[in-house]
């Protein structure tokens, strides 16, 4: 792809001809075609002396950088001399011992999913299950072999693999086993589907175990570089698959609080300890977060010495400190983006952090990017959906939204993440008509009453208001109230949901963040919804409580001033 696009001299260059030139026209996907962009993207980041841009709705182009001084490279930066530095920067990175004797990703060999109920429909549905789990973990960069029993002594995979399903005809019940070397148990989970989702569990399934095991995979890659001991490291991973799924935070925390100490030297037991604490830190008691951070940030920190290669050792500074520090966040996570592109959370977490910062569009192109990684995250998918219905995208996110829920049909996350979308538009009638679908799993709770919807649709403040002094969410409410005019009650609703986050000292600001460290996502505060309520002066003292305006004001604009440029930037540019 990059010798195409070398060719074209700084012409656009469409998918369809990339396909034809570097595939020889024959099926490629998407991801295969982002993915390839992408690892171009990291060699130009290490290189130097040229970019690729993206064209929306054209394709791709190859554009000349300055190249830095310290790169005495003895070419003039011309197209085609781009292509050669960036050629011989390939053969030279392949070249350096220290990616010869990178560690592969671990070898998993698949055992047959057996049926326990001996009838046709059954072993129909295992043989199903096989074959989805083979082609999602192959996917997803896994050396995959399908094995008829499983290999001990030397060649032995890293993996095995193993699963049964009982009653297969109305119902199903699957149980699905990774185990490592020495039959360790590092995952098991039982699947169950009945009637018309019966058809979808292999797909579930296949796509849940690639999820989990992605990060598995990353961290097992790790220990062979930074080796602890074999015991820890089952633990380890047994909590770390447990936290993706969304499991006990909490008990993955108190087994890396009693793992790390013994493992000082071990980068997997260091990262997750700093991980699992940030994590849990909303279920620990008041009194006992303070020392928990501090000794968390201490292992963040060693997992970095232990580990600089490593992307993922960079996230946990994030999750270890107030969102006030969102600007050195983002730094620390777009340095390890450049030292690994192929860390497993890095862009997700990235995508996050400058959409909380108003920067949707660059939210969304870092979302697709990480699933481009690993297209099963359900934490990755749920991001991406909603900053699709943030942007207005809803086809998009409908049907992404659609495709996550074939694969994680019981996460709230993916249905919070849509809504969320939809209420930083402003969208509400868009929300009643979602929440109010049949199976909607949003929480009588947490529905928009439908009277605040027709209040919004007939423009009634006075009705708004008198429904948001009962029990009604306060986003919607302060989203509402802020399209009906009522900026005074909108911005009080702001105050409460806001905090202040600063303090004067370091220690100040950590109090205070320990004091409530689940702040509701600042990325609402520049949606499109909140617009009306930016042409209010008072909004920058909101902003400026959570620490935005001082992020906005280091050069960072969010997307409603480098896009749509409305009146409150010019107070955000000029300081006062």
């Amino acid at each position: 792809m990059l010798i195409a696009l070398t060719r074209s001299k700084g012409e656009v260059v469409g998918r369809d001809e990339l396909v034809e030139s570097c595939w020889d026209g024959r099926f490629v996907s998407d991801d295969v075609i982002n993915r390839a962009v992408l690892l171009i993207r990291g060699l130009a980041e290490r290189s130097g002396g040229f970019a690729i841009e993206t064209v929306p709705r054209a394709g791709y182009r190859l554009v000349e950088m300055p190249l830095e001084r310290h790169r005495a490279f003895p070419i003039r930066a011309t197209a085609a001399g781009i292509g050669l530095v960036a050629l011989a920067g390939v053969a030279l990175w392949l070249s350096q011992p220290d990616h010869q004797d990178e560690p592969p990703m671990p070898t998993i060999a698949l055992l047959p999913v057996s049926s326990v109920t001996p009838d046709q429909a059954t072993r129909e549905l295992a043989t199903a299950t096989r074959d989805s789990l083979g082609h999602t973990l192959a996917e997803s960069g896994f050396p995959v072999k399908l094995v008829q029993a499983a290999s001990v002594g030397a060649g032995a995979p890293d993996l095995i693999i193993s699963g049964d399903i009982r009653d297969g005809r109305s119902s199903a019940t699957a149980t699905i086993r990774v185990e490592a070397k020495h039959r360790a148990v590092v995952y098991s989970r039982q699947f169950q589907a009945s009637g018309k989702d019966l058809k979808l569990l292999p797909e579930r399934i296949g796509a849940q175990v690639a999820a989990v095991l992605a990060w598995t995979g990353a961290l097992m890659v790790l220990d062979h570089r930074h080796p602890s001991n074999p015991a820890d490291t089952l633990e380890q991973l047994r909590q770390m698959a447990l936290v993706i799924e969304g499991g006990d935070p909490l008990g993955a925390y108190e087994i890396s609080r009693r793992t790390a100490p013994r493992e000082p030297n071990s980068a997997i037991a260091q990262l997750g300890l700093a991980f699992n604490t940030g994590f849990a830190l909303g279920e620990l008691p008041r009194n006992q977060r303070t020392d928990a951070v501090a000794v968390a940030r201490a292992a963040s920190e060693r997992a970095q010495q232990l580990a600089p290669e490593f992307g993922d050792v960079y996230i946990p500074w994030c999750i270890l400190h107030s969102m006030v520090n969102t600007a050195e966040c983002e730094d620390r996570l777009r340095a390890a983006m450049r030292k690994d592109t192929d860390a497993p959370f890095v862009m997700y977490f990235l995508s996050a952090v400058v959409a909380s910062a108003g920067r949707q569009a660059e939210a969304l192109d870092l979302a697709r990017q990480s699933l481009v990684n690993d297209r099963y995250k359900v934490w990755a998918i749920a991001r991406a959906v909603r900053t699709l219905e943030a942007r207005g995208r809803t086809s998009e996110a409908e049907a992404l939204f659609a495709q996550g829920s074939r694969w994680w049909p019981d996460s709230l996350v993916l249905v919070w993440s849509r809504r969320e979308g939809m209420l930083a538009r402003g969208d509400f009638e868009a929300m009643e008509r979602f929440e109010r679908e049949p199976g909607s799993k949003v929480l009588g709770t947490d529905r928009t009453p439908s009277a605040l919807v027709a209040a919004v649709r007939e423009g009634n403040a006075a009705a708004a208001k008198r429904i948001c002094k009962g029990s009604a969410p306060l986003k919607a409410c302060m989203v509402a109230l802020g399209k009906l005019g009522d900026t005074d009650d909108a911005i009080a609703i702001a105050g409460q949901l806001y905090p202040d986050l600063r303090g004067r000292t370091e220690a100040e600001e950590d109090r205070i963040w320990l004091d409530h460290p689940t702040v509701l996502p600042l990325d609402l505060l520049s949606s499109d919804g909140v617009a009306p309520l930016r042409r209010d002066p008072r909004f920058l003292a909101v902003a400026q409580r959570v620490g935005l305006l001082s992020y906005w004001r280091k050069g960072r604009l969010p997307d409603f001033c480098t896009v749509r440029r409305e009146p409150v930037c010019n107070l955000i540019k000029d300081g006062r």
